[in-house]
């Protein structure tokens, strides 16, 4: 039997290490799965020089325009034109010349556009690239606003959707709306779940430590949509139901809400029970896990949820609004509440606090359902075969 030549991907993303958010760890755990794989010469990310820890995101300049980190591939582009950004929060454009040196010197087989919103780009690079590689396209599904200055986002996600070669999803409810918000046809659309990094693993928590505060934790950048301001509001009004000493823990790069959730904290006093780690490294956030006894993120749009899948992997029970990729996506370990309803959430957390039997119980079904459901090798496997079923020949 004649082996299969390996081949080269490319993902598309507007960031990349050192920046390091949930787009940036799914490249890094498919991009290492794929070179240990066997089937894969090469993994590259066609990406920008933005550093998105601030806000307003800036080019980082000190970065260099190539580099291969752990094995992969790192290509930064300067973007333009800037004006373009009004139309979303990411960067809208490439350079075109830099982009053609880019594909000539990768030689990619496997085009993967891994973010949405970063329509313009993923647009242009397709119509460089249409006649000599395969696409696979990645839909989050964030819905844009229903407004004229999304038109066009709404606009290119359908036109790709419908030519690249193959889409993939994380979820069956983003499946579904995929379908019908974009008009990509269903048998187009593979459901491919993420998966955990093997070394988060953990026998499961569910208790506090004896004499320390019991822990929660909320990992997501400080924004709008992840739902944080909120968080320590409620936080604030039901910790004096709480029959024991608890402390929040906020983990992620401003998404344009820190200033706001510190001068909260700062006028009501919790200091001492809410802590805002910022932006932290993959060692640090594991060690943070291992601290924690329930997670919480009161997201109002998810595409998968990476957090919630690595809290549940330490056995931590998690609760958060039954949004549909959420709801589709995590059923065992969890609690989910009626979106937007912040008086169940603040019902359902104080019983979880003040329950350990149940908090451990949660904890456990947490753990062995995530070890389950979510493993990188097999996502790793199932895209290979989307690629191999993405035929331009």
């Amino acid at each position: 039997m004649q082996q299969k030549k390996r081949i080269n991907v490319l993902f598309v993303s507007p960031g990349y290490k050192p920046y390091i958010g949930g787009t940036e760890r799914i490249i890094e755990q498919i991009g290492n799965e794929f070179l240990q794989s066997g089937h894969v010469a090469r993994v590259g990310v066609l990406t920008t020089f933005m550093d998105f820890n601030v806000s307003p995101p800036n080019e980082n300049r000190n970065l260099p325009s190539r580099e291969t980190i752990d094995g992969i591939e790192v290509f930064r582009l300067h973007f333009s034109p800037r004006r373009l950004r009004l139309f979303y929060t990411l960067p809208a454009g490439l350079f075109s010349t830099k982009v053609r040196q880019v594909i000539r010197d990768f030689q990619p087989d496997v085009i993967h556009f891994l973010l949405n919103e970063w329509y313009v780009a993923n647009l242009w690079i397709y119509w460089l690239t249409r006649k000599c590689s395969k696409h696979v396209m990645l839909i989050p599904f964030h819905e844009p606003p229903d407004n004229f200055h999304f038109l066009l986002m709404k606009w290119i996600i359908s036109f790709l959707g419908r030519r690249v070669d193959q889409v993939h999803v994380s979820c069956s409810h983003i499946k579904d709306r995929a379908a019908e918000y974009y008009g990509i046809p269903k048998d187009k659309i593979e459901v491919i779940p993420l998966g955990l990094t093997s070394n988060s693993r953990s026998q499961g928590q569910g208790g506090n430590r004896s004499g320390e505060p019991l822990t929660l934790i909320s990992v997501g950048r400080l924004a709008l949509e992840k739902g944080q301001l909120e968080l320590v509001r409620l936080f604030h009004q039901v910790r004096e139901r709480f029959n024991k000493q608890v402390r929040l823990v906020l983990v992620g790069g401003d998404g344009g809400h820190r200033e706001a959730i510190e001068e909260f904290i700062r006028q009501n006093q919790l200091e001492d029970s809410v802590h805002i780690a910022g932006f932290v490294s993959q060692e640090s956030l594991e060690a943070l896990y291992r601290e924690s006894d329930i997670f919480i993120l009161l997201t109002r749009n998810e595409s998968f949820c990476l957090a919630f899948a690595e809290a549940l992997s330490y056995g931590i029970p998690c609760i958060g609004y039954a949004i549909g990729a959420l709801e589709t996506s995590f059923t065992q370990g969890v609690v989910l509440v009626e979106p937007f309803d912040s008086n169940a959430v603040a019902n359902r957390l104080q019983e979880l606090v003040n329950d350990d039997a149940l908090r451990m119980r949660l904890g456990q079904e947490a753990h062995e359902f995530a070890w389950k459901a979510f493993s990188w090798k097999t996502t790793c496997e199932r895209l290979l075969r989307l690629y191999q079923g993405a035929n331009k020949d």
